[in-house]
């Protein structure tokens, strides 16, 4: 038995941070993907291979731990007795200098989530409330607690989505058309950031400061609803100075 399958990593258009507030964010699955794949192993260990962007082995008992958190965090609770061989390549997602910053954490999740679910006899991971709530569980739990889970979203459905948090259930996920003429390209600026230090810091900077944080977050939430619309509209002009003014 073989399993493969591939991740899309993401960029935020609109609604970065707001969309922790409650603001629909608007996000983008780029043409670059984490790949995954398991299969039996005939040797007496597991034997794991992941590339981020260097390669790293692992060998272990199939009831032992990876010593790889993202790949233990998803297969902890149904560990099989018998070994296996699995590879998890992100190198996509990642330049000369380092990691592009388009969720390759969240591509590399989703990617071997699919494959060990399925691999496993779960039943894979499926597009649907059930299927993203798994993978937003783990991947909070892998930067903890913190994050809105719009990256893991990107990575699940592809293509482009608007995401939602909702107060008493699942995430609100639908597809989203660009308006037309409307295209994006990636330029990395030779730096990522760190998504969960850039949460920490949010929550700091609401926690120090509430009333600017409140005034600023109720306006990028504004404008992430008017891209929405204009999107919504196929109103090119209008969604371009959205996100000319949410980026100042």
């Amino acid at each position: 038995v073989n399993v493969s399958a591939r991740a899309p990593g993401k960029v935020v258009v609109l609604g970065e941070y707001a969309v922790l507030k409650g603001a629909p964010a608007l996000v983008l699955a780029v043409d670059r993907y984490c790949r995954a794949e398991i299969s039996e192993n005939l040797e007496a260990l597991c034997h794991l291979r992941s590339w981020a962007p260097k390669l790293q082995e692992f060998r272990f008992d199939p009831l032992a731990e990876s010593g790889l958190s993202l790949v233990d965090t998803v297969i902890n609770d149904s560990r099989l007795k018998y070994p296996w061989r699995g590879d998890l390549d992100s190198r996509a997602l990642y330049g000369e200098l380092g990691k592009l910053g388009i969720g390759s954490s969240a591509a590399a999740l989703t990617a071997w989530a699919g494959v060990w679910c399925t691999f496993a006899g779960l039943g894979g991971i499926d597009k649907n409330n059930e299927g993203l709530g798994k993978l937003i569980n783990w991947h909070r739990s892998l930067q903890g607690g913190l994050g809105s889970g719009l990256d893991v979203a990107a990575s699940l459905f592809g293509s482009m989505i608007s995401f939602e948090l909702q107060e008493d259930s699942a995430p609100a996920v639908d597809s989203v058309q660009l308006p037309s003429g409307v295209t994006f390209a990636g330029v990395c600026v030779g730096r990522s950031a760190s998504t969960k230090d850039f949460l920490k810091r949010f929550n700091v900077w609401q926690d120090a400061f509430p009333a600017q944080a409140s005034e600023q977050l109720s306006e990028l939430t504004c404008l992430a609803k008017a891209g929405h619309a204009a999107a919504a509209e196929n109103d090119s002009a209008a969604f371009l100075s959205v996100l000319t003014e949410y980026g100042e």
